[in-house]
């Protein structure tokens, strides 16, 4: 957590400008969407909890509280997704504007002993890579976060051996994902470098399209080309092999802890320690 916490921070340094506007933006995208989801589990509960017992004093204001809640965690989310997109654009658009200022400044001497592949790579594929993260990464890491803290108070207040409960199953899949967080990001710098000399081979073909019909290099450049596609086309399906296992066990930790939730309450609902809802 504490390696998680330290690459949030270096990454909110390169939109220090915009880093107060995009914060409260991202918070209120994960609140939002935090507060929708427990107005939901709370609708059915209180249904549910009405039908056993066969008492319908109080549903009516319930629901409208309910639906209330519901309504403007909706709208929170709305207008905090709108303007967290709109920020998160910008400041990638202003980073790249601030890192082409840099690479023309750069001195001549760098510029001819680098390969303009090389270039072109970090200028395309790394900027890829830095937009996704603003605009999605950022939200996946954060909003897991801002749901636990929203949910476990209510949760705590229905039922706290349960909540214990799924907060162990929470912890472990916790645990798997930051296991494996290592080797996804080594692949994806093997990925990252692969794809360096990838752009360099097209680069060497397209910058030199009449050298290699002069001096008929078309079949060694093409073999280079074809080894470099290759390098990368493993190097990325490693990267997606063990990012599809993590997204697995995910899904087998969500299904694990339905399954757990639905024995665990089966059997206090049996002993009386809780209700249906």
């Amino acid at each position: 957590m504490k390696h998680y916490l330290k690459q949030l921070h270096f990454a909110l340094q390169y939109i220090a400008d915009v880093k107060w506007k995009y914060l409260p933006a991202l918070l209120g995208v994960g609140l939002g969407y935090s507060g929708m989801s427990i107005a939901v589990s709370l609708i059915p509960q209180l249904l549910i909890d009405s039908v056993a017992s066969g008492s319908f004093h109080g549903v009516g204001r319930g629901l409208f509280l309910y639906g209330i809640f519901f309504l403007f965690s909706s709208a929170l989310a709305i207008l905090s997704q709108y303007a967290y997109r709109r920020i998160a654009l910008r400041a990638v658009s202003r980073l790249r504007m601030r890192i082409m200022e840099k690479k023309t400044k750069l001195p001549l001497s760098y510029l001819e002993s680098a390969h303009s592949g090389e270039l072109l790579s970090r200028m395309l594929y790394d900027m890829n890579k830095i937009e996704e993260l603003y605009r999605t990464k950022l939200k996946e890491f954060v909003n897991p976060i801002l749901a636990l803290i929203t949910s476990i108070i209510p949760m705590l207040l229905l039922n706290v051996p349960l909540t214990i409960l799924l907060l162990v199953i929470s912890a472990l899949c916790l645990f798997v994902n930051t296991t494996f967080s290592g080797r996804i990001k080594q692949a994806g710098l093997l990925a990252a470098r692969s794809n360096d000399a990838l752009t360099e081979r097209s680069a060497d073909i397209l910058s030199g399209l009449l050298t290699i019909r002069q001096y008929q290099l078309a079949d060694i450049l093409a073999e280079r080309y074809r080894s470099a596609n290759e390098d990368y086309t493993q190097k990325a399906f490693q990267r997606q092999k063990i990012s599809a296992a993590l997204e697995a066990m995910n899904k087998g930790f969500d299904i694990l802890c339905s399954i757990v939730f639905l024995a665990a309450g089966s059997l206090m609902v049996r002993s009386g320690q809780t209700t249906y809802g």
